[in-house]
């Protein structure tokens, strides 16, 4: 309602930089109009001051734009292309000038530094989110539940940031992304990684055990020396999409299940 006091629009650094800007231009804008009309009302005064009759030459009248009969007329009007042809010349000097040449040198310098800057900041800035992200999985590390520890994970390995060693134990991870990811030497024990999406990553030397592995897709993914002892709701399908799941870890049963002997008791940690 109208009665009401609206509330203050916040806006940002760039907003306020442009509105700035813009009302800059607005004043030029009224003030070169503001000079315009103060000429046109002063050429008006003129031309409706008598004009004194005198001998003029041709070339005075041409140039004072009285007619043969001593009416006035309108100053001559150039046409555009007139005035192109005359700057013409002074483009092409200042084209093959030295000067120009400098200048325009500046100028590619000045933007080479620029783009090396703003890439500069870039790398900066995701040095800073890859500290962060390893701050909030360092943090939940041990804790159930999910902590931001999703969002970070995917976030560094869509960087292409190795994950190698990373401790996600007990972690609530249903339908994380993380193929390709390099994940050797990771720990997901007790995690649920319901419907995680693992294709393709390196799972090398992993603890999942008692991890919940539901509808987790492993294909292609390298699962050598990866520990899926006592890991819930794993399907033989699962692990026989995988690369190298022979020389995984199971229970002895699950083992017998996929036509493997069972494991030698020496090399059970």
């Amino acid at each position: 309602m109208s009665g009401q006091p609206q509330k203050p629009v916040r806006r940002s650094r760039r907003q306020k930089r442009n509105s700035g800007f813009a009302g800059f231009l607005k004043i030029l804008f009224i003030q070169g109009n503001a000079a315009a009309s103060s000429l046109k009302l002063r050429w008006e005064k003129t031309a409706q001051k008598p004009t004194p009759k005198t001998s003029l030459t041709p070339l005075s009248r041409r140039l004072t734009g009285l007619s043969q009969s001593g009416e006035s007329e309108r100053s001559p009007q150039f046409p555009l292309q007139q005035i192109d042809r005359n700057l013409e010349p002074l483009a092409a000097f200042l084209r093959n000038s030295a000067l120009f040449k400098i200048i325009e040198f500046l100028g590619l310098i000045l933007l080479t530094l620029a783009a090396l800057s703003y890439i500069s900041q870039g790398q900066e800035q995701q040095k800073i989110g890859h500290y962060q992200a390893w701050q909030t999985i360092n943090s939940a590390q041990g804790k159930a539940g999910n902590g931001g520890r999703i969002e970070a994970l995917e976030y560094l390995n869509g960087d292409r940031v190795s994950l190698a060693g990373v401790n996600a134990d007990k972690a609530y991870l249903v339908q994380i992304d993380l193929a390709n990811a390099n994940l050797a030497k990771a720990s997901f024990r007790e995690a649920n990684l319901q419907q995680a999406k693992l294709q393709g990553a390196n799972l090398q030397q992993a603890n999942l055990q008692q991890a919940n592995l539901q509808a987790v897709n492993l294909k292609q993914t390298d699962i050598e020396a990866a520990d899926f002892r006592k890991a819930k709701n794993l399907k033989t399908d699962q692990i026989k999409s995988a690369k190298n799941w022979e020389k995984a870890k199971f229970d002895d049963d699950f083992r017998a299940i996929l036509g493997l002997p069972p494991e030698d008791k020496q090399f059970r940690g």
